[in-house]
């Protein structure tokens, strides 16, 4: 999650320069940890956060001192309560997986309206391939058509985004049994070697940026 957050601050900042003037909306926020995590890095920007379940936001993580800068929103992602052109960035993680292709559309269409034009949208997918390398432990768990919608491949990121876009790795699968295999060392140089080498398929879980 540190990681996650570390690199959404930097794509921010590198494409939306001026962040006292800037507004954030995490869609899928639940308790807001990632609004959390944003806010002690970002001291400027002002934020918004959107979860369907209000026992969520009646649980969040965020302190009296945090609200402050972060209005939380009860809410569908499908029909934002929000006017056109309002945030300077829209970030969805851990949420649009789940989603059928059909429904990403929809979901993507509306986090592009509700973005200001120049603005970015950042989304966290879910690799395809790690998902079929991890299937025989789960077939009996779940059917395969719903354990598949939940990966995503580059062509499918393609017919949602476009093809003009950055791509920002995030995590390996099995990084808790790689790590205590290889040791903390071998395993971010693994982590940093893949992409190098052209794996970035094996690669669990990626962010997408795009300008709207």
């Amino acid at each position: 999650s540190n990681l996650r957050s570390i690199k959404i601050s930097k794509l921010i900042d590198k494409n939306i320069p001026n962040s006292s003037n800037n507004s954030i909306l995490d869609i899928g926020c639940g308790t807001g940890v990632l609004l959390k995590k944003l806010l002690s890095i970002d001291k400027e920007s002002k934020f918004f956060g959107l979860d369907f379940s209000k026992n969520m936001l009646d649980n969040t993580v965020l302190s009296e001192d945090d609200m402050k800068r972060v209005n939380l929103c009860q809410g569908s992602a499908f029909e934002l309560p929000f006017e056109d052109d309002k945030f300077n960035a829209v970030v969805c993680t851990r949420f649009i997986h789940q989603y059928s292709h059909e429904l990403k559309q929809k979901l993507i269409l509306e986090m592009k309206r509700v973005l200001k034009p120049g603005g970015i949208l950042i989304i966290e997918f879910y690799s395809f391939l790690p998902r079929l390398i991890r299937y025989p432990i789960s077939f009996h768990k779940i059917a395969f058509s719903e354990y598949f919608k939940h990966g995503t491949t580059m062509k499918e990121v393609e017919l949602l985004i476009g093809s003009n876009y950055v791509r920002e790795n995030l995590i390996l699968p099995f990084p808790s049994f790689l790590h205590k295999i290889l040791g903390i060392k071998n395993f971010i140089r693994l982590c940093q070697s893949i992409p190098k080498i052209g794996l970035s398929p094996i690669i669990d879980q990626f962010l997408i940026c795009s300008r709207k």
